[in-house]
């Protein structure tokens, strides 16, 4: 009777240890971000190669689900480098920051990196021009940058509309990873273009409001008032077709 205990015993405890065993193996497949999703290690590697880590450690659950909706595969991004090229891209880099812009489905998201700190943190900003497409919605920014060893997401911007895109106005935040970002749905069928200007000097909420949307601005995008326009580093733009 005691020798059946002790193999019965030994049998539960075998189950007990495979299933913690399968248990830690399903949860070690999943990667949970800062804002609490679980998300499959292979999609984050690959969400994160298409956008962020930062940017998709942020992201709400919705936004995830809206992203993972459509197949990840079809998602292309068109480099380019030089920025007197005819033929532009949906992805450029500088030697200071970089710019994309992707199309997922209908949902688009235009990104901008810094590889360094900024010397200059005023007011910065980032659009959008619509050529034969429509913005269904509302656009949401976000600027996405480490402080004291924390990644933190800010949505603080002042938000202008026009009827051949939008942009926002925002204060650059103190610290490192900064990255930008401008994501919407839009319907229709022509080209998207974007643009981030970085004021290289001092420049006020104000002056920063002051531009309108162009094929003749910034990045084919953002056309800053005469008195502004120097005051901004005339980042070539990205674009993309839809």
């Amino acid at each position: 009777m005691k020798k059946k205990l002790i193999i019965l015993f030994a049998i539960l405890l075998i189950n007990a240890i495979s299933t913690t065993f399968v248990y830690a193996q399903e949860n070690s497949a999943l990667h949970k971000t800062q804002s609490g999703i679980f998300i499959e290690n292979s999609i984050y590697k690959k969400l994160c190669e298409i956008y962020s880590e930062n940017y998709i450690e942020t992201i709400s659950q919705k936004e995830y689900e809206i992203i993972t909706s459509s197949d990840l595969d079809e998602v292309k991004i068109n480099e380019y480098y030089d920025p007197g090229t005819i033929t532009r891209g949906s992805y450029f880099s500088s030697n200071a920051k970089t710019i994309r812009i992707v199309k997922n489905g209908n949902y688009i998201t235009l990104m901008a990196a810094w590889k360094n700190v900024p010397n200059i943190k005023s007011y910065d900003v980032i659009a959008i021009r619509l050529d034969n497409v429509s913005l269904n919605g509302e656009f949401t920014f976000k600027q996405m940058y480490v402080s004291n060893g924390k990644l933190t997401a800010s949505y603080d911007s002042y938000k202008q509309s026009f009827s051949n895109g939008f942009g926002s106005s925002f204060k650059v935040k103190n610290g490192s990873s900064l990255e930008l970002s401008l994501t919407f749905m839009v319907s229709g069928s022509g080209k998207i273009y974007g643009s981030y200007q970085h004021a290289s000097t001092t420049a006020t909420l104000e002056e920063s409001k002051k531009y309108t949307i162009s094929h003749l601005g910034y990045g084919k995008v953002i056309k800053f008032n005469d008195n502004v326009k120097n005051k901004y580093d005339a980042m070539p733009g990205v674009d993309i077709s839809f």
